[in-house]
């Protein structure tokens, strides 16, 4: 059997299950329905078939047959219509937003994720373009893992520190399972840029580090608790005349 695993990963299951199910059982299956999912220009297009098994013991062979309905499931105008909204949706995003096939080739991506990529990695993209092969091969093989992952049924992020320009960038990718009849076809991605939430992250740690030297360098008494009398903090001065008068330490 011969079929295009890019835009067909869900039937690939359904023919082996068939295909197992009629050998195993020595049995026909007749009129399996299945739907599968193809792109078509700019459009994505779905049609019904049948899907037919008959097991030849004479040739101990499973023979497969599909019957076209020939009728779309969508009209091709309104499946486009909706196409062009979702890529309006996508355009208008701050974020990146890319999605891969089975095969890791580009489905759709915005423009933010185009000048992305060319920014960091001076790659520039097509649709239907296999996204790993064309990153630079010193980041393929993690690219390649993430993607894995998530064609394995794993949502997930990553965040990478970048430098663009000398400047420190913090790029936080997240990645999720594309499913159609319960099987995972595909991957969608996105980018967000939290440079501005890492560096005050990092700003406040610095000011707690400062205020924390602080209280430990005064000659005073230094302690804090909360409503239920528990230590948060206290300072090395404290902590040492406390035990030299109660005995006990805090």
């Amino acid at each position: 059997v011969n079929y295009n695993s890019a835009s067909n990963g869900c039937t690939e299951c359904v023919i082996n299950k068939l295909l197992s199910a009629t050998y195993e059982t020595k049995r026909s299956i007749k009129n399996i329905p299945s739907t599968t999912t193809v792109i078509l220009g700019n459009s994505f297009i779905s049609w019904s078939y049948e899907l037919s098994a008959i097991y030849l013991e004479s040739e101990d062979l499973v023979l497969l047959q599909f019957n076209d309905k020939g009728t779309l499931s969508n009209n091709v105008e309104e499946v486009t219509r909706r196409y062009n909204s979702l890529i309006g949706f996508i355009e208008g995003s701050s974020d990146s937003i890319w999605s891969l096939d089975s095969n890791c080739n580009l489905v759709v991506f915005n423009s933010n994720m185009q000048i992305k990529f060319e920014r960091f990695y001076g790659v520039h993209f097509s649709i239907g373009e296999n996204f790993i092969y064309k990153l630079p091969p010193h980041i393929r093989e993690t690219w390649r893992l993430r993607v894995e992952r998530a064609m394995n049924g794993e949502r997930f992020s990553a965040v990478d520190n970048l430098i663009y320009l000398d400047n420190q960038q913090y790029i936080d990718f997240s990645f999720a399972p594309i499913y159609q009849n319960e099987y995972v076809v595909g991957v969608s991605c996105l980018a967000k840029d939290i440079t501005g939430l890492r560096r005050s992250e990092f700003e406040i740690k610095k000011n707690v580090a400062i205020a924390l030297s602080q209280i430990e360098n005064s000659h005073d008494f230094m302690w804090s608790i909360d409503l239920n009398f528990n230590v948060v903090l206290i300072n090395s001065l404290m902590k040492q005349s406390f035990n030299l008068i109660f005995g006990t330490e805090l």
